[in-house]
């Protein structure tokens, strides 16, 4: 019977902490305001290395924008009872500054070359055509290779150089000065640009007084396609 008796405890026990468990696992125990603080397992540190590093932004590419541009120039007379046409074409070619294509809207400036031919007359024209003129830029802010739309809106400025008929220089029936607006649009990748603008001079193409009697009301309109090569 000291065999058993034991034993009979031990199962009783047992039996007892059987019954209690369920019971202990629903009772929540009240937070006391002398508990000890928690003991950190994991270093300082740890909950750093579960941070999102955030992703560098890109680094926009500023500086003044620098451009070897050349292309073709197409340009008749509009406006006017002038029965006087003329509609040459040619070359372009000139320098570019400016348009900050890094930003939305810039400020541009050209120095270009124009030479046409007008074989129907046997015309030949040299002018200074410098343009002046707001670049608002679409799409490729951030780096100078990003694909970049844009449109240019401002006003030119175009000095007669030289004007022949026939190998002889008629530049003084000419006016020797010509400005208006201008607009365009164009494209730009890898550096590369390819432009469309169209000049409207609001000034008289002839000069008063011309030797060709036709009347002096005539103005000219000029289509300009670039094909530009950023430097920087």
């Amino acid at each position: 019977m000291r065999i058993f008796r034991p034993v009979t405890i031990a199962l009783v026990a047992l039996a007892s902490l059987g019954v209690a468990a369920p019971a202990l696992a629903q009772i929540t125990l009240a937070p006391t305001t002398n508990a000890a603080p928690a003991v950190r397992l994991w270093p300082s540190f740890a909950p750093e290395l579960t941070k999102t590093t955030p992703a560098a932004k890109a680094v926009k590419q500023q500086g003044l924008g620098f451009f070897l541009q050349g292309g073709y120039v197409y340009q008749t007379t509009y406006t006017g009872g002038t029965s006087f046409s003329s509609k040459p074409q040619g070359f372009i070619l000139g320098i570019g500054f400016g348009g900050n294509k890094s930003g939305t809207v810039g400020v541009g400036v050209d120095i270009n070359w124009i030479w046409t031919n007008n074989s129907d007359a046997d015309q030949k024209a040299q002018s200074l055509d410098i343009p002046v003129y707001a670049r608002i830029n679409i799409g490729g802010h951030n780096t100078k290779n990003a694909f970049t739309f844009y449109i240019p809106v401002g006003w030119f400025f175009d000095i007669n150089l030289t004007n022949q008929f026939d190998g002889v220089d008629f530049k003084d029936a000419f006016n020797g000065f010509q400005t208006g607006p201008l607009v365009g649009a164009g494209f730009e990748v890898a550096r590369v640009g390819l432009e469309g603008r169209a000049q409207w001079a609001l000034t008289q193409m002839l000069a008063d007084g011309s030797v060709f009697s036709t009347g002096t009301d005539a103005k000219q309109f000029t289509f300009i396609l670039l094909f530009k090569v950023r430097l920087h």
